[in-house]
């Protein structure tokens, strides 16, 4: 029982990634300040968040909301994580230390919940803007920000991202420098990457049979395959997008990765497909396993996903790659 609960909720997470995917279609100098040195308080500014909101920062947050697993790591990386008071149900399988927290789920926003958590800022996604506007508007209302971030399709925008979450918690230095870290590193991997003459072949599948889901372009997971010199058979697509397994076998990938991480073994399952047998891949068992948190959350860690993708596809050209 326990275990079919548990595959239930993985599979709400997948199709969740999936819709929010569909969804979604100058920084100011660094300070010669620590964050550490700030005070709680801080002078009343008036910004943007990613979705185009306006809110207005009074005070460094004490007590965060966090209904969305990419922040969450985000919050967590910058040092505040002890600064949650509730998050939503998929952050704890990936940032420790979360389990005994009041959660929400991110989609259907319980407003009562939430208030009891009595927050000074709640981030939410545009997934919980397109079925809990309302919910939004009265915690707004009730004096509480809320900050929108969207599924975003870029690495450009995911470090935006990451340092509008830095400045609504006041640790714009702190969030400029895991910036900086996620470029150099990227860098590294475009200078090795760029000397690849015979660019492989990629399919990327987030969500397994029956339903095969993949990505085309105007995605992140795009451009995570484009960073480590691979190709990836969807790239005429936009998007989020259900793939059929006629189109898949006319593609024939050289490689084929996965980040479901609601099977046993999502990758001995491609391999034992039934009419796959002349894939190139599956002939070459060219099927790999990218971590699902690495590749599925819009956050700094999608270095590393680039990191095991770059592996996966040419494991001779980056096997000097930490």
């Amino acid at each position: 029982m326990k275990k079919n609960q548990s595959l239930i909720a993985k599979l709400m997470v997948v199709m969740a990634a999936v819709l929010l995917v569909v969804l979604a279609g100058c920084s100011q100098p660094a300070s010669k300040s620590n964050d550490a040195a700030k005070t709680t308080t801080v002078a009343k500014t008036k910004i943007k968040d990613p979705m185009g909101n306006k809110i207005t920062l009074k005070k460094t947050p004490k007590k965060i909301v966090s209904l969305a697993p990419s922040v969450t790591q985000i919050i967590d990386s910058l040092g505040d994580k002890d600064k949650l008071v509730g998050v939503d149900t998929q952050s704890p399988n990936y940032v420790k230390g979360l389990k005994k927290l009041p959660k929400s789920d991110m989609e259907t926003l319980d407003l009562e919940k939430l208030l009891s958590m009595d927050p000074d800022v709640i981030f939410v996604t545009d997934f919980s803007l397109y079925k809990s506007g309302d919910v939004v508007k009265k915690l707004k209302k009730a004096g509480i920000i809320v900050a929108a971030i969207p599924t975003e399709q870029s690495i450009a925008q995911i470090q935006h991202d990451i340092k509008f979450v830095g400045t609504v918690l006041n640790k714009e230095n702190k969030s400029k420098k895991i910036v900086s870290q996620m470029k150099s590193d990227i860098n590294e991997i475009k200078d090795i990457s760029s000397k690849i003459k015979n660019k492989k072949t990629v399919l990327f599948e987030i969500a397994s049979l029956p339903n095969i889901y993949t990505v085309g372009n105007h995605s992140f997971i795009n451009e995570m395959i484009e960073i480590a010199g691979a190709k990836n058979v969807f790239v005429d697509k936009k998007g989020s997008i259900k793939a059929s397994e006629e189109s898949v076998l006319k593609k024939n990938p050289d490689i084929i990765l996965t980040n479901v991480n609601y099977e046993d073994d999502p990758v001995q399952n491609i391999l034992n497909r039934k009419g796959w047998e002349n894939v190139t891949a599956v002939k070459d068992k060219q099927v790999h396993y990218i971590n699902n948190a690495y590749s599925s959350l819009p956050n700094q860690h999608v270095v590393q996903g680039i990191k095991e993708i770059a592996k996966a596809v040419y494991p001779d050209e980056f096997k000097a790659l930490d």
